[in-house]
């Protein structure tokens, strides 16, 4: 992978980001819908889904961190005798 590949898959790559913040914010106003069921889950759902908000962006961020990692060392790599 080089940088231009790299640079092309970001998008796909910030997705993940994105969804996790939406799940990571949404967390309270989602659980709050609960309180109109009756239910008792609501604090499990909200944190929950902050949880899930939070370990999304966090692999998001080490997927984009690993592939430019690599994006960048492969472009640095020496040639080795057998390559020539």
């Amino acid at each position: 992978m080089n940088t231009r590949d790299f640079i092309m898959q970001i998008p796909s790559k910030v997705t993940g980001i994105i969804f996790g913040v939406v799940l990571f914010v949404n967390a309270k106003p989602l659980a709050d819908l609960l309180d109109m069921f009756k239910t008792d889950f609501r604090e499990f759902v909200e944190i929950n889904l902050q949880l899930g908000g939070g370990i999304l962006i966090g692999l998001s961020i080490l997927n984009l961190l690993v592939n430019y990692y690599l994006a960048v060392t492969e472009e640095q790599a020496p040639i080795s005798k057998d390559e020539e």
